[in-house]
Protein backbone atom coordinates (compact mmCIF):
# COMPACT_ATOMS: atom_id res chain seq x y z
CA UNK A 1 0.00 0.00 0.00
CA UNK A 2 1.34 3.43 -0.92
CA UNK A 3 1.89 5.73 2.03
CA UNK A 4 0.84 9.38 2.20
CA UNK A 5 4.50 10.43 2.06
CA UNK A 6 5.04 8.40 -1.12
CA UNK A 7 2.09 10.08 -2.82
CA UNK A 8 3.59 13.49 -2.06
CA UNK A 9 6.91 12.51 -3.64
CA UNK A 10 5.52 10.76 -6.73
CA UNK A 11 7.17 11.75 -10.01
CA UNK A 12 5.66 11.63 -13.49
CA UNK A 13 7.83 11.80 -16.59
CA UNK A 14 7.74 11.16 -20.33
CA UNK A 15 8.93 7.59 -20.90
CA UNK A 16 10.94 8.24 -24.08
CA UNK A 17 12.76 11.19 -22.50
CA UNK A 18 13.70 9.04 -19.52
CA UNK A 19 14.94 6.22 -21.77
CA UNK A 20 17.22 8.63 -23.70
CA UNK A 21 18.62 10.07 -20.46
CA UNK A 22 19.30 6.62 -18.96
CA UNK A 23 21.01 5.49 -22.18
CA UNK A 24 23.40 8.44 -21.90
CA UNK A 25 24.25 7.51 -18.30
CA UNK A 26 24.68 3.87 -19.27
CA UNK A 27 27.37 4.81 -21.80
CA UNK A 28 29.50 6.13 -18.95
CA UNK A 29 29.10 3.17 -16.58
CA UNK A 30 28.72 0.24 -19.00
CA UNK A 31 32.30 -1.00 -18.46
CA UNK A 32 32.57 -0.74 -14.66
CA UNK A 33 32.54 -3.85 -12.45
CA UNK A 34 31.95 -2.36 -9.01
CA UNK A 35 28.22 -2.78 -8.19
CA UNK A 36 27.70 0.71 -6.73
CA UNK A 37 29.17 2.29 -9.90
CA UNK A 38 26.69 0.33 -12.03
CA UNK A 39 23.95 2.45 -10.47
CA UNK A 40 22.42 5.77 -11.43
CA UNK A 41 21.73 8.52 -8.92
CA UNK A 42 18.28 10.03 -9.22
CA UNK A 43 16.75 13.14 -7.68
CA UNK A 44 13.86 15.37 -8.74
CA UNK A 45 13.20 18.96 -7.68
CA UNK A 46 11.78 22.08 -9.35
CA UNK A 47 10.13 20.07 -12.15
CA UNK A 48 13.40 18.46 -13.25
CA UNK A 49 14.69 14.92 -12.82
CA UNK A 50 18.45 14.83 -12.38
CA UNK A 51 20.30 11.62 -13.30
CA UNK A 52 24.00 11.11 -12.58
CA UNK A 53 26.52 8.35 -13.22
CA UNK A 54 30.29 7.94 -12.91
CA UNK A 55 33.08 5.43 -13.49
CA UNK A 56 35.45 7.58 -11.36
CA UNK A 57 37.21 8.88 -14.50
CA UNK A 58 34.23 10.51 -16.16
CA UNK A 59 30.99 11.74 -14.60
CA UNK A 60 27.79 12.67 -16.40
CA UNK A 61 24.69 14.45 -15.14
CA UNK A 62 21.55 14.68 -17.26
CA UNK A 63 18.32 16.52 -16.52
CA UNK A 64 14.90 16.06 -18.12
CA UNK A 65 11.54 17.78 -17.48
CA UNK A 66 9.31 16.03 -14.94
CA UNK A 67 6.41 16.77 -12.62
CA UNK A 68 6.63 16.13 -8.90
CA UNK A 69 9.54 15.34 -6.62
CA UNK A 70 11.72 12.36 -5.83
CA UNK A 71 14.23 12.17 -2.96
CA UNK A 72 17.79 11.23 -3.85
CA UNK A 73 18.12 7.49 -4.46
CA UNK A 74 20.58 5.05 -6.01
CA UNK A 75 19.30 2.25 -8.30
CA UNK A 76 20.91 -0.16 -10.81
CA UNK A 77 20.95 1.70 -14.13
CA UNK A 78 20.77 -1.28 -16.49
CA UNK A 79 17.80 -2.84 -14.68
CA UNK A 80 15.93 0.47 -14.52
CA UNK A 81 16.57 1.16 -18.22
CA UNK A 82 15.34 -2.31 -19.18
CA UNK A 83 12.07 -1.87 -17.29
CA UNK A 84 11.42 1.64 -18.60
CA UNK A 85 12.11 0.49 -22.18
CA UNK A 86 9.63 -2.40 -22.03
CA UNK A 87 6.79 -0.12 -20.92
CA UNK A 88 4.01 0.79 -23.34
CA UNK A 89 2.54 3.80 -21.55
CA UNK A 90 3.98 7.16 -22.76
CA UNK A 91 4.08 8.42 -19.15
CA UNK A 92 5.91 6.79 -16.21
CA UNK A 93 5.19 7.27 -12.53
CA UNK A 94 8.09 6.83 -10.12
CA UNK A 95 8.16 6.97 -6.34
CA UNK A 96 10.08 5.57 -3.39
CA UNK A 97 8.75 3.13 -0.82
CA UNK A 98 11.10 2.25 2.03
CA UNK A 99 14.19 0.74 0.35
CA UNK A 100 12.61 0.29 -3.06
CA UNK A 101 12.01 2.45 -6.11
CA UNK A 102 8.59 1.84 -7.66
CA UNK A 103 8.18 2.29 -11.42
CA UNK A 104 4.70 2.27 -12.90
CA UNK A 105 4.53 2.35 -16.70
CA UNK A 106 0.83 1.65 -16.95
CA UNK A 107 -0.62 -1.70 -15.91
CA UNK A 108 2.73 -3.01 -14.60
CA UNK A 109 4.58 -2.13 -11.38
CA UNK A 110 8.31 -2.69 -11.00
CA UNK A 111 10.13 -2.72 -7.66
CA UNK A 112 13.87 -2.05 -7.66
CA UNK A 113 16.01 -2.30 -4.54
CA UNK A 114 17.85 0.96 -3.87
CA UNK A 115 21.43 1.25 -2.63
CA UNK A 116 22.71 3.42 0.26
CA UNK A 117 23.12 7.02 -0.92
CA UNK A 118 26.18 7.51 1.30
CA UNK A 119 28.10 4.82 -0.61
CA UNK A 120 27.78 6.58 -3.96
CA UNK A 121 30.76 8.73 -5.03
CA UNK A 122 30.43 12.50 -5.01
CA UNK A 123 29.83 13.95 -8.48
CA UNK A 124 30.69 17.61 -9.21
CA UNK A 125 27.53 19.36 -10.35
CA UNK A 126 28.60 23.00 -10.64
CA UNK A 127 30.91 23.82 -13.59
CA UNK A 128 33.80 26.08 -12.62
CA UNK A 129 36.74 27.85 -14.23
CA UNK A 130 37.45 29.65 -17.47
CA UNK A 131 34.78 29.17 -20.14
CA UNK A 132 35.22 28.53 -23.86
CA UNK A 133 32.10 28.64 -26.05
CA UNK A 134 32.26 26.18 -28.96
CA UNK A 135 29.79 25.53 -31.81
CA UNK A 136 28.34 22.11 -31.01
CA UNK A 137 28.09 20.53 -34.46
CA UNK A 138 31.42 21.68 -35.90
CA UNK A 139 33.32 20.98 -32.66
CA UNK A 140 31.94 17.42 -32.68
CA UNK A 141 33.16 16.98 -36.27
CA UNK A 142 36.60 18.39 -35.39
CA UNK A 143 36.94 16.02 -32.43
CA UNK A 144 36.10 13.04 -34.65
CA UNK A 145 38.86 14.07 -37.04
CA UNK A 146 41.40 14.70 -34.26
CA UNK A 147 40.73 11.33 -32.56
CA UNK A 148 42.18 9.56 -35.61
CA UNK A 149 45.64 10.78 -34.61
CA UNK A 150 45.51 10.00 -30.87
CA UNK A 151 48.12 7.53 -29.58
CA UNK A 152 46.82 4.12 -28.48
CA UNK A 153 49.82 3.11 -26.33
CA UNK A 154 49.01 3.45 -22.62
CA UNK A 155 52.64 4.27 -21.78
CA UNK A 156 52.56 7.64 -23.59
CA UNK A 157 50.10 9.49 -21.39
CA UNK A 158 50.48 13.02 -22.75
CA UNK A 159 49.56 11.99 -26.32
CA UNK A 160 46.67 9.73 -25.26
CA UNK A 161 44.46 12.78 -25.66
CA UNK A 162 43.72 15.82 -27.79
CA UNK A 163 45.42 19.15 -27.10
CA UNK A 164 43.09 22.15 -27.08
CA UNK A 165 45.26 25.24 -27.42
CA UNK A 166 44.42 28.93 -27.45
CA UNK A 167 47.40 31.04 -28.48
CA UNK A 168 47.88 34.38 -30.24
CA UNK A 169 44.15 34.77 -30.74
CA UNK A 170 43.71 31.39 -32.48
CA UNK A 171 42.32 28.09 -31.23
CA UNK A 172 43.55 24.66 -32.37
CA UNK A 173 42.92 20.97 -31.73
CA UNK A 174 46.07 18.84 -32.05
CA UNK A 175 46.57 15.07 -31.82
CA UNK A 176 49.57 12.85 -32.55
CA UNK A 177 50.71 9.27 -32.04
CA UNK A 178 54.37 10.09 -32.69
CA UNK A 179 54.18 9.11 -36.38
CA UNK A 180 51.44 11.40 -37.69
CA UNK A 181 49.78 14.55 -36.49
CA UNK A 182 46.36 16.14 -36.92
CA UNK A 183 46.05 19.93 -36.54
CA UNK A 184 42.63 21.60 -36.80
CA UNK A 185 42.08 25.34 -36.57
CA UNK A 186 38.84 26.11 -34.71
CA UNK A 187 38.72 29.83 -35.30
CA UNK A 188 38.88 32.76 -32.92
CA UNK A 189 38.13 32.07 -29.24
CA UNK A 190 35.69 34.23 -27.31
CA UNK A 191 38.47 34.91 -24.78
CA UNK A 192 41.94 35.76 -26.16
CA UNK A 193 43.85 34.61 -23.04
CA UNK A 194 46.28 31.76 -23.82
CA UNK A 195 45.28 28.26 -22.72
CA UNK A 196 46.56 24.72 -23.26
CA UNK A 197 44.70 21.68 -21.94
CA UNK A 198 44.92 17.99 -22.90
CA UNK A 199 41.45 16.48 -23.29
CA UNK A 200 41.36 12.71 -22.55
CA UNK A 201 40.44 10.64 -25.61
CA UNK A 202 37.49 9.06 -23.80
CA UNK A 203 36.12 12.47 -22.83
CA UNK A 204 36.32 13.48 -26.50
CA UNK A 205 34.60 10.25 -27.58
CA UNK A 206 31.82 10.87 -25.07
CA UNK A 207 31.29 14.44 -26.34
CA UNK A 208 30.90 12.99 -29.86
CA UNK A 209 28.32 10.48 -28.60
CA UNK A 210 26.36 13.03 -26.62
CA UNK A 211 26.22 15.61 -29.42
CA UNK A 212 24.16 15.25 -32.59
CA UNK A 213 25.95 15.54 -35.94
CA UNK A 214 24.22 18.74 -36.98
CA UNK A 215 23.30 19.97 -33.52
CA UNK A 216 22.69 23.72 -33.41
CA UNK A 217 23.72 25.86 -30.49
CA UNK A 218 26.92 25.71 -28.50
CA UNK A 219 28.91 23.66 -26.01
CA UNK A 220 30.58 25.36 -23.09
CA UNK A 221 33.94 24.01 -21.92
CA UNK A 222 34.90 25.03 -18.38
CA UNK A 223 38.59 24.62 -17.43
CA UNK A 224 39.30 24.92 -13.70
CA UNK A 225 43.02 25.08 -12.95
CA UNK A 226 44.14 23.18 -9.83
CA UNK A 227 47.19 23.37 -7.58
CA UNK A 228 48.69 21.09 -4.96
CA UNK A 229 49.63 22.13 -1.42
CA UNK A 230 52.97 23.47 -2.70
CA UNK A 231 51.25 25.74 -5.19
CA UNK A 232 52.37 23.70 -8.21
CA UNK A 233 49.99 23.12 -11.11
CA UNK A 234 48.10 19.83 -11.21
CA UNK A 235 45.71 18.52 -13.91
CA UNK A 236 42.78 20.84 -14.52
CA UNK A 237 39.15 19.90 -13.91
CA UNK A 238 37.10 19.85 -17.12
CA UNK A 239 33.36 20.46 -17.45
CA UNK A 240 31.55 20.24 -20.78
CA UNK A 241 28.02 21.65 -20.72
CA UNK A 242 25.67 20.57 -23.50
CA UNK A 243 21.96 20.54 -24.17
CA UNK A 244 20.59 19.07 -20.93
CA UNK A 245 23.81 17.43 -19.74
CA UNK A 246 27.12 18.15 -17.97
CA UNK A 247 30.19 15.95 -18.52
CA UNK A 248 33.07 16.09 -16.04
CA UNK A 249 36.60 14.70 -16.24
CA UNK A 250 40.23 15.55 -15.52
CA UNK A 251 42.92 16.81 -17.86
CA UNK A 252 45.64 14.32 -18.83
CA UNK A 253 48.77 14.83 -16.74
CA UNK A 254 51.88 15.46 -18.82
CA UNK A 255 53.46 17.73 -21.41
CA UNK A 256 52.17 17.61 -24.96
CA UNK A 257 54.91 17.74 -27.65
CA UNK A 258 55.76 21.14 -29.15
CA UNK A 259 53.68 20.58 -32.28
CA UNK A 260 54.50 23.95 -33.82
CA UNK A 261 58.15 22.91 -34.14
CA UNK A 262 57.29 20.23 -36.70
CA UNK A 263 54.75 22.17 -38.74
CA UNK A 264 56.39 23.57 -41.90
CA UNK A 265 56.63 27.34 -41.95
CA UNK A 266 56.04 27.26 -45.69
CA UNK A 267 52.25 27.37 -46.09
CA UNK A 268 51.94 26.09 -49.65
CA UNK A 269 48.32 25.26 -50.49
CA UNK A 270 47.07 22.93 -53.22
CA UNK A 271 43.53 21.97 -54.19
CA UNK A 272 42.71 18.41 -55.28
CA UNK A 273 39.56 16.37 -55.71
CA UNK A 274 39.44 14.38 -52.47
CA UNK A 275 37.83 11.22 -53.84
CA UNK A 276 40.03 11.08 -56.93
CA UNK A 277 43.16 11.52 -54.81
CA UNK A 278 42.18 8.80 -52.31
CA UNK A 279 41.29 6.39 -55.13
CA UNK A 280 44.70 6.96 -56.72
CA UNK A 281 46.47 6.44 -53.37
CA UNK A 282 44.63 3.13 -52.79
CA UNK A 283 45.48 1.83 -56.27
CA UNK A 284 49.11 2.93 -56.18
CA UNK A 285 49.69 1.63 -52.64
CA UNK A 286 49.34 -1.97 -53.88
CA UNK A 287 52.98 -1.67 -54.94
CA UNK A 288 54.17 -0.73 -51.44
CA UNK A 289 56.54 -3.03 -49.56
CA UNK A 290 54.80 -4.97 -46.78
CA UNK A 291 57.54 -4.18 -44.27
CA UNK A 292 57.65 -0.42 -45.01
CA UNK A 293 54.49 0.95 -46.64
CA UNK A 294 54.88 4.42 -48.13
CA UNK A 295 53.92 6.45 -51.18
CA UNK A 296 55.78 9.37 -52.69
CA UNK A 297 53.65 12.43 -53.47
CA UNK A 298 54.74 15.13 -55.91
CA UNK A 299 52.51 18.20 -55.55
CA UNK A 300 52.76 20.53 -58.55
CA UNK A 301 50.84 23.53 -59.84
CA UNK A 302 48.75 21.57 -62.38
CA UNK A 303 49.16 17.90 -61.47
CA UNK A 304 49.88 15.73 -58.44
CA UNK A 305 51.71 12.43 -58.93
CA UNK A 306 51.56 9.51 -56.49
CA UNK A 307 54.25 6.82 -56.76
CA UNK A 308 55.08 3.60 -54.94
CA UNK A 309 58.02 1.25 -55.60
CA UNK A 310 59.28 -1.93 -53.97
CA UNK A 311 61.46 -4.91 -54.94
CA UNK A 312 58.69 -7.39 -54.21
CA UNK A 313 55.75 -5.58 -55.87
CA UNK A 314 57.28 -3.48 -58.65
CA UNK A 315 56.25 0.11 -59.29
CA UNK A 316 52.93 1.94 -59.63
CA UNK A 317 52.10 5.59 -60.22
CA UNK A 318 49.03 7.72 -60.79
CA UNK A 319 48.16 11.34 -61.47
CA UNK A 320 45.44 13.64 -60.17
CA UNK A 321 44.66 17.15 -61.41
CA UNK A 322 45.65 19.77 -58.84
CA UNK A 323 45.75 23.54 -58.54
CA UNK A 324 48.29 25.65 -56.67
CA UNK A 325 46.60 28.24 -54.45
CA UNK A 326 49.71 30.08 -53.37
CA UNK A 327 51.31 30.62 -49.98
CA UNK A 328 54.75 29.19 -50.73
CA UNK A 329 56.55 26.82 -53.12
CA UNK A 330 54.55 25.59 -56.11
CA UNK A 331 56.39 22.24 -56.07
CA UNK A 332 56.45 19.98 -53.01
CA UNK A 333 57.99 16.50 -52.77
CA UNK A 334 56.90 14.43 -49.76
CA UNK A 335 55.94 10.93 -48.64
CA UNK A 336 53.18 9.34 -46.58
CA UNK A 337 51.97 6.10 -45.16
CA UNK A 338 48.92 5.51 -47.41
CA UNK A 339 46.82 4.37 -44.45
CA UNK A 340 47.38 7.73 -42.77
CA UNK A 341 46.07 9.54 -45.85
CA UNK A 342 42.94 7.35 -45.93
CA UNK A 343 42.27 7.97 -42.23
Amino acid sequence: MTTATAVQTKLTIDRKSLVKALEKINRIISRVSKPILQCVRMEATDNKLWLAGTDLDLSLTVHVPAEGELPRCIVPCKELLQRIKTGSNPICSIWQEDEHLIVNGGSTHHRLLTQPVAEYPLIPLQPEGRVLTLPAGSFRESLQTALVGVARENTRYAINGVLLEVKSGKMHLVATDGRRMVVIELGTPDEPQDLAVILPARLCQMIVRLTDQYEPGTLKLHVKENQDTKGEKTPSSLFVVGNGWVLHGMEIDGHFPCWRDVVPKNESKFMLDRQAFLTTVREVSTACASYSPGVQVRLAADQTTVTAKSAENGESSGQVTSRFLGGGDSLILTGFNPQFLED
